[in-house]
């Protein structure tokens, strides 16, 4: 069995203000979301595959139960007779995005979109089948038609599923994938609600007076993962990276007996993290030299390689 790489490409969704004040939960209405798929691509998985209805449940639920309300494309063309159809390149479905921003249903409320791609992998090694899932994307001004922040987001942990077919065919693959993207999906929608929160919010406080909402600099979110860290090191390490004033939303999420992993957002760039990370090490009393450091994309890894 050939090696399985399927691509997502682009899930857009369009966010549309409803007034200039954000509504928050349980005050005002929610300020509705337009999901749509974009499958032109022939290594894309379809829009009503279950790997991509995993994806738009996890975000569903999240934005639901804050102050975005989810649409979908049948919706649109209910309420604007525009039809996106099938096998359409991102640029087409854009296009009927911005016509329907157009008519008199949405009144050119629509403010910013997001345009995603799931890239889930399979890979044959000795001992199984390895899987691992990525989701990245960027957000856009689209009347400014310009992007303003990127974000991408990987499983932490693989999950390895047996070599034979006959052991697990391809129901078996799509639905463990199925399962794999789910926390990814979460932890994604949790950071583009507090991304679309923090353009509403520079729109509405006008940071400068030349400066456009679509060029505010936002956080990218980071995950950190710390690997062989005595108990009293990893605490010291914690204490001073996260007190950095350039360092937001500092979160540990799982914690293991030689692993933990964390999460975190910053304006900062790849050689200031990397200066922020020693300084962090040297202040928890850690040699420099037997610490492997390792940035890539949106993940920061530290390994003690000695005692």
């Amino acid at each position: 069995m050939k090696i399985f790489v399927f691509s997502l490409s682009a899930a857009l969704f369009w966010v549309a203000g409803c007034s200039p004040m954000l509504a928050h939960p349980g005050n005002g209405p929610h300020i509705p979301v337009v999901v749509v798929g974009e499958d032109s691509n022939k290594a894309a998985v379809a829009r009503d595959s279950e790997v991509f209805k995993s994806v738009v449940a996890e975000i569903q639920e999240a934005f639901t139960i804050s102050h975005y309300k989810v649409l979908d494309e049948d919706l649109i063309a209910l309420r604007t007779k525009i039809q996106i159809g099938n096998s359409r390149s991102k640029q087409d479905v854009l296009s009927a995005i911005l016509l329907a921003n157009k008519t008199p249903e949405f009144r050119g409320q629509i403010d910013y979109g997001i345009v995603f791609s799931v890239i889930p992998n399979i890979v044959r090694q000795s001992n199984g089948r390895v899987i691992d899932v990525r989701i990245r994307g960027n957000i856009y001004d689209v009347k400014e038609s310009t992007a303003v922040t990127q974000f991408e987001f990987n499983n932490v942990d693989s999950i390895i599923v047996p070599l034979s077919d006959e052991l697990c065919n391809e129901t078996c693959l799509v639905s463990t994938l199925a399962k794999r993207v789910r926390p990814v999906a979460r932890e994604l929608s949790e950071v583009l609600i507090q991304k679309l929160d923090a353009l509403y919010a520079s729109s509405r406080s006008q940071i400068s007076t030349t400066e456009k909402p679509g060029q505010v600099v936002l956080d990218r979110s980071y995950r950190l993962k710390i690997i062989r860290f005595e108990r009293a090191a990893q605490i010291a390490f914690e204490d001073t990276f996260s007190s950095d004033t350039e360092i937001n939303n500092f979160s540990r999420k799982t914690a293991m007996t030689s692993e933990a992993n964390y999460a975190f957002d910053t304006k900062a760039d790849g050689k200031d993290i990397s200066r922020k990370v020693e300084n962090a090490l040297m202040a928890a009393g850690l040699n420099l030299k037997i610490v492997r450091i390792e940035i890539a994309d949106d993940l920061i890894v530290l390994q003690k390689l000695a005692k």
